[in-house]
C-alpha cells in the first residue's frame, strides 16, 4: 500500500541507520575546489534523510520532518530495541532521545518541539498499536482497525489518521480524528464546520503522490490521481455519482475540517509521477501540474477554486517537480526541462544537462535548488543563472531547503 504520508516531502521509507558525519563530495573534475554550499539541504537517500551543509553530509535516519520543517525525527533498531532522536536542523545536532523497546518507525511530528507519534513496525492484522512521545514521555495508544498517523492538529490535541478498510485486508481509507485523550477515533467535519453525516465520509482509492503544508501550518493540501468514480462528501449527500480523476484534499489542521478541490480533465489520468503541487509563499495559491498534458492549475486557497488553467507548456512522461514563487510565479521540471512561470504565463525554458530528482527554492526565494542523481546546484531564480554545484554521492532528491 502506498499511502500519501509516504509521499509528503517530509515524510520517507527508508533504510534505519545511525547519525554520522561524512566530508560532503567535491566536484567531478579532478583538482577544482568545490562551490561553498549557501544553504542547508534535506535529501532523501537509501540511508534515510541526510542533512547536507557546507562540506558536511549527515546522515540522520529514517523518519520524517516536523511540519514546520525545523526538526527531524528518526528511529534506529538498537538490538530489540528502537533509539527515537529529535534534530534540530539549524544546529545540526540531536536535542532529545528516547529508547523503545520493540521495533518502531516515526510517522508524523508536530512543529515546535511537539509530540511525535510511531508505529509498530510489521504490525498486520486489525489492531494498532501506536507510541505517543511528547511532554511527559512516551505513552501507548492501542487502537481497533488498520489505522495510521498522518498530521497532529495544531493544538496538538488530536491527531489526523488514515483509517484503512477492511482492516484485515485494505483497498482503500478514510482520513479521521483520533482524540488523544480518549483514544476514539472520529469523523472530519465537513467545510461549514459541520459533522459529515452517517455514510457520507469519502473514502480513497488512488495515490497520494505529493502534499504541502501552509505556511502558518494549519493546513494540508494533498494531491490525489487516478481517482476514477470517486464520491466527495457533498456527492454521497446529494446523490451524485461523482467521477473526478484528479483533485486536492484540503485538511484543516486547527479546525478539523476537509474539503475536495476537484481539477478538471485530464489531471489525473497521467502517470502519478508526472503530478506535482507547490505552495506560493504566502501561503494564497496552489499550483498543480500535469506534465504529462503540459498544464498547471493554479488554485485560489481562499475560495478552494481552479480560476486558471496554463497551457502550452512542455510535455513530458517523466516524474514532474514544482517549486512556487510570488505572485504568478513558479518553476516546473520534468525530465531535463525546466519551465519558468512568470505572471501566470510561460516564460524561459531551459535544457538541463541531467535530470532532475528535486526542485526546492529556499525559504527568502534567492536560490532555487535542483537536484539529479549525481548532485544538487544552485541557481538564481530571478536570471537562471547557475551558482555552483555540488556532488553529492546517493542521493534520491530533494526534500526541503532549510
Amino acid at each position: 500500500m502506498t499511502t500519501r504520508r509516504t509521499l509528503l516531502a517530509f515524510g520517507l521509507a527508508a533504510a534505519l541507520t545511525g547519525c554520522r558525519e561524512t566530508p560532503a563530495a567535491g566536484p567531478a573534475s579532478p583538482g577544482r575546489k568545490p562551490d561553498p554550499l549557501p544553504g542547508r539541504l534535506i535529501l532523501d537517500s537509501a540511508e534515510g534523510l541526510v542533512l547536507l551543509t557546507d562540506g558536511q553530509r549527515k546522515v540522520l535516519g529514517a523518519g520524517v520532518l516536523a511540519l514546520d520543517s525545523r526538526t527531524a525525527h528518526t528511529a534506529r533498531p538498537d538490538g530489540g530495541r528502537t533509539i527515537v532522536e529529535r534534530h534540530d536542523l539549524a544546529a545540526s545536532t540531536v536535542i532529545g532521545s528516547h529508547t523503545l523497546e520493540g521495533r518502531w518507525r516515526v510517522k508524523a511530528a508536530a512543529p515546535l518541539g511537539g509530540p511525535v507519534v510511531l508505529t509498530s513496525d510489521g504490525e498486520t492484522g486489525s489492531r494498532t498499536t501506536l507510541t505517543l512521545i511528547g511532554p511527559a514521555g512516551p505513552r501507548r495508544l492501542e487502537l481497533d482497525g488498520r489505522i495510521e498517523p498522518e498530521a497532529f492538529a495544531t493544538d496538538n490535541s488530536s491527531l489526523f489518521v488514515l483509517d484503512w478498510l477492511p482492516p484485515a485486508a485494505p483497498d482503500r481509507y478514510r482520513v479521521r480524528s483520533l482524540d488523544l485523550a480518549s483514544g476514539q477515533v472520529n469523523p472530519l467535519l465537513t467545510r461549514a464546520k459541520l459533522p459529515v453525516p452517517p455514510r457520507a465520509e469519502e473514502e480513497m482509492r488512488g495515490q497520494g503522490r505529493q502534499a504541502v503544508v501552509s505556511p502558518d501550518g494549519q493546513v494540508l493540501y494533498t494531491l490525489y490521481t487516478h481517482q476514477p468514480e470517486h464520491q466527495h462528501t457533498r456527492d454521497l449527500v446529494a446523490g451524485r455519482p461523482g467521477g473526478v480523476h484528479a483533485f486536492v484534499h484540503t485538511l484543516n489542521l486547527a479546525q478539523g475540517w476537509a474539503y475536495c478541490v476537484d481539477l478538471p480533465a485530464p489531471f489525473g489520468e497521467g502517470p502519478p509521477a508526472g503530478h506535482a503541487l507547490a505552495l506560493s509563499p504566502n501561503g494564497g495559491t496552489l499550483y498543480v501540474a500535469d506534465a504529462a498534458h503540459g498544464r498547471i492549475a493554479v488554485v485560489d486557497t481562499t475560495n478552494l477554486t481552479v480560476p486558471t488553467v496554463l497551457t502550452g507548456l512542455p510535455v513530458s512522461d517523466r516524474p514532474a517537480w514544482l517549486a512556487a514563487a510570488g505572485e504568478g510565479g513558479a518553476w516546473l521540471a520534468a525530465g531535463r526541462t525546466l519551465q519558468r512561470i512568470r505572471n501566470y504565463q510561460a516564460a524561459e525554458r531551459r535544457e538541463l544537462e541531467r535530470e532532475l530528482t528535486g526542485l526546492q527554492l529556499d525559504g527568502p526565494g534567492q536560490l532555487l535548488y535542483l537536484s539529479d542523481a549525481e548532485g544538487v546546484e544552485w541557481l538564481a531564480p530571478d536570471t537562471g543563472t547557475r551558482r555552483g554545484r555540488l556532488q553529492v554521492p546517493g542521493g534520491r532528491g530533494l526534500v526541503h531547503a532549510v
